[in-house]
C-alpha cells in the first residue's frame, strides 16, 4: 500500500479473466462497523482477478461499469475479494461517484463473526485542496497498528492547533495494492481521526505535479479550493466509521516525499519560505555561509565537504546505518541536528529531501507510548536526540506542525523516565543518573520549552542536579556547563559555572562528545576561554578530517563513536559559532 497524492485519477480495470471465480473465504478483513448495511442497495461483485460482476451474477466490462450502476442510487453495495485488486476497487468508486452514488458499503465480517460493512462516504462536491499528502511504502510485509494511527492522530493535534481550515489527507494507493491493504489503511487513518482524505491511484513514480496541486498551499492561506482534478475524495468523519481490528496493519511507515521513505508533508505546491533563522533569539543566526565571512573560510569548508558526503549515506528508509547496516537512532538524530545547525528547514532548499526522509525515519520508530528506542545502555540519551531533532525540525520548518504532536509525545516519555534524584540515566533499570543523559535530556526540553512545547518543568528547574553531583572527567564537566548556559543561568551570578570554564579548556578534542560539549560550552563563556580553545580546533578537527579518496569528507571514528556519529558530531562541533547565539545576555 503506497499513499501520495496525485493530481490526476488514471486508472485501468485489468483484463477480465477467462473464467469467472467466486469470492474466497471472508470477503473483507475483519472490520468494526459504526452503522448498518442497507437493506435494499444494489450488490456489485469484485472479484480477485478483477473480474466485476452485477447483481444477478453477470459479468461486466470496464466500459459498462458505470451504466451497471443505475441512476438515482446513492448507496451501494461491493462484495470484493480481499485479493483484489485496490485499483479495480477504485475504479468501482470512481465510477460511484459520477453517478451520484453518496455512500459504497464494503461487506465486511466483524470482530464477533456477523456480517457487517465498511462505509465510504463520496462527496458530491469538488475535494478539498490536500493538507497533507501520504505515502505508506510496500517494501515491509507487516507494520504494528502502533505505527500509522498514533503518528497521523498526533499530527492531527498538532495540526489543529494552529491551523484554521480543515485537516485533508491525500493517499496514492499503489497499483500493486490489494483491496484488503487499502481498507486496512483507510481504516486505521479513520480511527486516527482524520475526516477527510482524497485518493488517487498510481505507480508509485514521483507525480507531476500540476497547477490543481501548486494551489494546495493557497487554499491553506484562504484562497479558493482548486477546480476538481479528477481525484477521488472519501469522507471517514466526523465520528470514525470503522476501526482497525488490533493485529496489524499491510503497510510500512509513512514517507513525507514520492520515495519510499517515512514521515508525512504538506502538499506539495507554492514553495513555502525557508525558517531558517528566522525563529529569531538563540536560532536567529543559522546559516553557514557566515561563518566564511567571519574569516573562518577553512571551518566552512570542512562542514560543506562534510554534508556532501552525508547525503550519500543515507539509507532508502531514511536512516543512517549502524555497523550492522540496521537504521541507527544516535546517527541519524545528529545528522538530522546538525542539517538544522546549518539552517536547512524541511521546507525548501537541497538538503530539504535528506531532512524529510532523516525525520520521517525517526518518526516511522516511534512506539505508541511515545518512545523512540527499545531499552538499552545508551537509550535514553538516544531518545533524547531523537526528539530534539524533531523539536527543532517543528519549531524551525513552515511545515513543523506536523510534528509536535509525535515530538510532544517523545517529550511526554522523556520526562516519564526522569529519575528520583531529578536526574535521567543511561536507559537500563537500577542505574544511576549520569551528566551525559540528563545534559542530553535537558537539551532537548530547553529546546522545547523555546518553541512552545508543553514541558511540565523548565530547564532551570531541572539543571539543580548537577548542584548535587560530583563530576571529575572533562567532557561531562562541559556538559553541564553548556547545559547549565541552555537553562538560563549566567557566570556572574554562578560562580561555578567560571571555574568550570576553566576545567574544561584542558578537554581532550580528539573525543567527539568532549569536544562538542566544550565547544558550545565556551563559546557561550567567551572570553579567554573561548580563544584559547579555538587555537586548539583547526588542528584537532578541521586539520583531521579526511580531505581524498572514498572516505573524503568523513573524520576518523574516534571515543567510542562509530564513522557516521563522529562525522555528525564533528560537523555540529564546527556549527557552534553560529548555531546558537549568546543564550544568555
Amino acid at each position: 500500500m503506497v499513499p501520495r497524492l496525485l493530481a490526476s485519477f488514471v486508472l485501468l480495470l485489468p483484463h477480465a479473466a477467462a473464467q469467472v471465480a467466486t469470492p474466497t473465504g471472508p470477503p473483507l478483513p475483519r472490520l468494526m462497523q459504526l452503522g448498518t448495511m442497507p437493506a435494499a442497495a444494489p450488490t456489485l461483485t469484485l472479484l480477485a482477478d478483477g473480474s466485476l460482476l452485477g447483481g444477478k451474477g453477470e459479468r461486466l466490462d470496464p466500459g459498462q461499469l458505470a451504466a451497471a450502476i443505475a441512476a438515482g442510487t446513492t448507496d451501494l453495495v461491493l462484495r470484493a475479494d480481499r485479493g483484489a485488486p485496490a485499483s479495480a476497487v477504485l475504479a468501482v468508486l470512481e465510477a460511484a461517484r459520477t453517478r451520484a452514488v453518496s455512500t459504497v458499503y464494503f461487506a465486511a465480517t466483524l470482530p464477533n463473526g456477523a456480517a457487517g460493512a465498511f462505509a465510504l462516504a463520496l462527496p458530491a462536491a469538488e475535494h478539498p485542496a490536500t493538507t497533507i499528502d501520504l505515502r505508506l511504502h510496500h517494501e515491509r510485509p507487516v507494520v504494528p497498528t502502533s505505527s500509522v494511527e498514533p503518528l497521523l492522530r498526533r499530527m492531527q493535534e498538532g495540526w489543529q492547533k494552529g491551523a484554521k481550515t480543515p485537516f485533508v489527507l491525500g493517499v496514492q494507493v499503489a497499483d500493486e495494492a490489494t483491496c484488503e491493504q487499502m481498507l486496512q489503511v483507510l481504516g486505521a487513518i479513520a480511527a486516527a481521526g482524520v475526516q477527510h482524505l482524497v485518493v488517487t491511484s498510481g505507480s508509485g513514480a514521483e507525480p507531476e505535479v500540476t497547477a490543481a496541486t501548486r494551489a494546495g498551499l493557497g487554499a491553506l492561506a484562504g484562497q479558493a479550493a482548486p477546480a476538481s482534478d479528477g481525484a477521488l475524495a472519501m469522507e471517514l468523519g466526523p465520528v470514525p466509521r470503522i476501526r482497525v481490528q488490533g493485529a496489524a496493519l499491510p503497510q510500512p511507515q509513512p514517507s513525507v516525499r514520492a520515495t519510499p521513505f517515512g514521515c508525512l508533508e504538506r502538499a506539495q505546491g507554492t514553495a513555502v519560505e525557508s525558517q531558517a533563522g528566522g525563529a529569531g533569539g538563540r536560532y536567529g543566526g543559522r546559516m553557514a555561509g557566515r561563518i566564511s565571512k567571519g574569516g573562518h573560510p577553512a571551518i566552512a569548508g570542512a562542514i560543506v565537504s562534510g554534508f556532501v558526503r552525508l547525503t550519500s549515506q543515507q539509507q532508502s528508509d531514511g536512516s543512517f546505518a549502524a555497523a550492522d547496516g540496521r537504521g541507527d537512532m544516535e546517527a541519524t538524530a545528529l545528522w538530522m541536528l546538525a542539517l538544522l545547525g546549518d539552517g536547512r528547514t524541511l521546507d525548501a532548499g537541497p538538503a530539504a529531501g535528506v531532512l524529510q526522509r532523516g525525520v520521517g525515519w525517526i518518526l516511522s520508530q516511534q512506539r505508541a507510548d511515545g518512545a523512540f528506542v527499545d531499552a538499552a545502555p545508551g537509550s535514553i540519551g538516544h531518545h533524547a536526540l531523537a526528539t530534539y531533532a524533531l523539536v527543532e525540525a517543528a519549531g524551525l520548518s513552515a511545515s513543523g506542525a506536523l510534528l509536535r504532536g509525535s515530538a510532544q509525545a517523545g517529550l511526554d516519555w522523556l520526562f516519564a523516565q526522569r529519575q528520583p534524584d531529578g536526574g535521567w540515566n543511561n536507559g537500563l533499570q537500577g542505574v544511576a543518573s549520569d551528566p551525559m543523559s540528563t545534559a542530553k535530556s535537558i537539551a532537548a526540553i530547553a529546546s522545547a520549552e523555546f518553541f512552545g512545547f508543553a514541558v511540565p518543568m523548565r530547564p532551570s528547574e531541572l539543571v539543580g542536579w548537577f548542584d548535587d553531583v560530583v563530576v571529575t572527567e572533562t567532557a561531562p564537566t562541559a556538559a553541564a556547563l553548556f547545559t547549565r548556559f541552555f537553562a538560563g543561568q549566567d557566570p556572574k551570578q554562578v560562580p561555578a559555572m567560571t571555574t568550570m570554564a576553566g576545567l574544561v579548556g584542558t578537554a581532550d578534542p580528539s573525543d567527539p562528545w568532549g569536544a562538542y560539549w566544550t565547544t558550545y560550552a565556551l563559546f557561550q563563556m567567551g572570553g579567554r576561554p573561548w580563544t584559547d580553545w579555538q587555537k586548539r580546533l583547526d588542528p584537532a578537527i578541521v586539520k583531521t578530517q579526511i580531505r581524498d579518496g572514498d572516505l573524503e569528507g568523513f573524520w576518523e571514528p574516534a571515543g567510542g563513536c562509530s564513522r557516521l556519529t563522529t562525522t555528525a558530531l564533528r560537523l555540529l562541533t564546527l556549527e557552534a559559532y553560529y548555531r546558537y547565539s549568546k543564550l544568555v545576555r
